[in-house]
C-alpha cells in the first residue's frame, strides 16, 4: 500500500500512458491528458471483446511504451530469479 500513489506515480518517469486490464475493467492513466491541477485520472478503454478476454484470463496487465529505448533482457532479469 502507498500513500497518495506516489510509487504509481513514479511509472510517468519511463512511459507517458499506462493501460491496465484487471478483473474485468480496463482503464488508463495519459500524463499528457491531465485533469484539474495536473491530477492524472483513470480513463476507461474502449477494446474489442476478443482482445479484453486474452488480457483478462492472465490476471491483471499492465501496459506501456518507454519513453526512451530499454534493453528488455535488463529489465527481465530484475523481475525474474535463477
Amino acid at each position: 500500500t502507498g500513500e497518495k500513489g506516489i510509487g504509481f506515480k513514479s511509472i510517468f518517469a519511463v512511459t507517458d500512458k499506462v493501460e491496465i486490464f484487471s478483473n474485468g475493467f480496463c482503464f488508463c492513466f495519459d500524463s499528457k491528458c491531465p485533469t484539474r491541477l495536473g491530477e492524472v485520472a483513470p480513463q476507461w478503454i474502449d477494446i474489442p471483446m476478443d482482445k479484453f478476454f486474452s488480457f483478462f484470463m492472465k490476471g491483471t496487465t499492465m501496459r506501456f511504451d518507454f519513453k526512451f529505448q530499454v534493453n528488455y533482457d535488463d529489465i527481465l532479469s530484475c523481475f525474474v530469479s535463477e
